[in-house]
Parts: C-alpha cells; structure tokens; sequence
C-alpha cells in the first residue's frame, strides 16, 4: 500500500499540550493555537528512522531527545545502539546532578537488561583529543562523580556498558562547566 505524505494538523505546541487521538479535531488553547504536524501515514510518531530509534508513547521529551542523538551520532547501526533487547545498547538519561569547583556527578536509566556487566564513564577536557575512561561501575549503579577535576574549566561527558565490544555504544555526550574557586 502506497503512503500518501500529506501533512495535516495534528496537535497542539502551546503549554505542552497532548491529544489523546491525534489529527482529528483538535481545540488548542489560546492564545496562540499553533499547530504541529504529522504524517498523515502515522498516528504519533512519523517514518522509519523514528521506529529505528525505539521511540514509543510515553518516553519523556528527554529520553526522545537523547534517542535521536544517539541515533544521528551512532557509530555503529544506530538501531543496533537502541535495540532495547541489546545488553550493550547506549545508556538514556545522562544527567548532570551536581557540579563544584573540582567535580561532576551525573546520573542515567539503569538498563533492565539482567546480562549488563556494568558502566564505563569517559570525559576530557572539552578541547582534548583523548578520553580518560573511569573503572567500570557497577551494572546496579547509576551514578558516578568525576572529581579531580580543574575549576572553571569545560568537560565532555558521556557513558557506556562495559560490555567488550568492537563498536561501543555511547550515550549522548553532555558539556559540564565546573566552577570557579
């Protein structure tokens, strides 16, 4: 069956608000009802590369933002990084939740996968070339501080399974500022 790629409303911007059945009558609440708007093929979420990316109903904004970076980032089959049946598959919800002078500590989702041998933390200094790469945590642990770190100075960060493979997959990268002394 052939697609027609038509576009028609399907929702509303404003205030965050969500239909419950999308691209039928929608009343937007005021005071300016703009519209987003979707394939007509699709009900919520639009063409392959979203379906690739395991975007489903219910990810919250941040899960979604950071599944199509690791999807237009992957080095590896990006859909292979967010296979949710792959122990090895990048890590969601890298977050910041703590920054000093001299330190950083994030936190993610823990995998559900029971085979997960655990997590490795890499982070450089944002103009550095290499990355220094933590011992691996604990696959019942998510969180971790990076300290040892200069004050007033800009950090990469991002997270993996310390599974051993060829390609890793690599949760988005985060840019940390720690403070100043």
């Amino acid at each position: 069956m052939a697609c027609n790629h038509t576009k028609k409303p399907c929702g509303c911007t404003d205030y965050a608000y969500v239909t419950n059945t999308p691209c039928e009558g929608v009343n937007c609440p005021e005071p300016n009802p703009c519209q987003e708007t979707f394939d007509a093929c699709c009900v919520i979420y639009t063409g392959p590369d979203i379906v690739n990316a395991n975007i489903k109903t219910g990810d919250s904004m941040c899960d979604v933002i950071q599944k199509l970076i690791i999807y237009g980032n992957s080095g590896t089959t990006p859909a292979t990084c967010l296979d949710p049946t792959n122990c090895c598959a990048s890590p969601l919800g890298l977050t910041i939740t703590a920054i000093t002078n001299n330190s950083i500590s994030i936190s993610w989702d823990l995998s559900d996968c029971p085979e997960i041998p655990g997590y490795i933390v890499e982070y450089k200094v944002s103009i550095a070339p290499s990355w220094t790469t933590t011992t691996p945590v604990s696959a019942s642990t998510n969180t971790y501080t990076i300290s040892g770190l200069s004050p007033d100075t800009n950090y990469y960060i991002r997270i993996r399974t310390s599974c051993e493979t060829e390609d890793p997959c690599y949760s988005v990268t985060l840019l940390a500022r720690t403070l100043s002394n």
